[in-house]
């Protein structure tokens, strides 16, 4: 089915068609599952299930319980994929190839971005966190999303994101309505190579803080902007950039919490 000029890009921008994409040359995109079973089986088949799910049949005819799994989105280049999304799937979740879908084994999803830019003679990271909930499950799932605080941080000794990551997850447990959270994603973008041994709790985020049983880290890049991980990002992205605009301009409030100390600088939190 072709798109009209005046229809809603179905890269999910928002724009219409004729004002976004059309003419563009649109890279192919791959979409795979891995899965792993936890021991060495024999697969008779697989297939989908009438609600999308993937079943993996085993010798004996019977479906097979996965162990964990991951479904990726990417687009071929020279130097090698290029990988735009990628969620991890537990022995609990169901195995999709829906990406969007693939969001529903979380009960709540913050997107958390950083960016930095040298001010008056500081190197100031933003990183500005999204906040993302259900507001229906099921056959036709659907979200909302807000920007919800940023954590500012000037001169730190180590990366930006993995700070961010650390006192927003510290943050987090402290809520008075933790309780209520349930399981949650953290979208982010960076570190790519290391998530597999942070997921696993082989690696701790930073420092001796590892990434708590009750969280799971997406990966997202900001370069797609057709499925909720990338436009979360992507709006993460925009906030973290436009703070610190405001910031560079002397327009952002000066009044804030009690700023802590961690990694060799002052850092605060500021609500939207």
């Amino acid at each position: 089915m072709s798109n009209g000029r005046n229809s809603p890009c179905p890269c999910g921008s928002g724009l219409k068609y004729k004002k976004c994409c059309l003419g563009k040359p649109i890279k192919p995109r791959t979409t795979s599952v891995t899965v792993d079973m936890g021991e060495s089986v024999e697969i008779k088949a697989f297939g989908y299930s009438s609600t999308g799910n993937i079943v993996i049949i085993g010798k004996d005819g019977n479906p097979l319980q996965h162990a964990s799994g991951r479904v990726e989105r990417s687009y071929p280049r020279e130097k090698g994929p290029k990988i735009l999304s990628r969620v991890n799937l537990t022995k609990e979740s169901q195995l999709l190839a829906d990406m969007d879908r693939a969001l529903l084994q979380f009960d709540t999803i913050f997107a958390i971005d950083s960016n930095t830019r040298e001010i008056r003679g500081h190197r100031v990271s933003i990183a500005a966190i999204v906040l993302c909930k259900w507001l229906r499950k099921g056959e036709i799932p659907l979200i909302g999303f807000s920007p919800t605080q940023a954590i500012e941080f000037r001169d730190i000794d180590c990366h930006p994101d993995l700070l961010a990551w650390k006192h927003f997850l510290i943050r987090l447990k402290e809520h008075p309505d933790f309780s209520r959270i349930g399981k949650v994603a953290l979208v982010a973008d960076s570190h790519l190579g290391d998530l597999a041994r942070i997921e696993s709790h082989d690696q701790p985020i930073i420092d001796e803080f590892f990434l708590p049983s009750w969280a799971s880290i997406v990966y997202a890049t900001d370069s797609a902007k057709d499925r909720v991980a990338n436009i979360l990002l992507r709006e993460a992205d925009s906030n973290a950039t436009n703070l610190l605009r405001q910031i560079e301009n002397g327009d952002w409030r000066e009044e804030s919490q009690e700023p802590f100390f961690d990694h060799g600088c002052y850092f605060r939190v500021w609500e939207f």
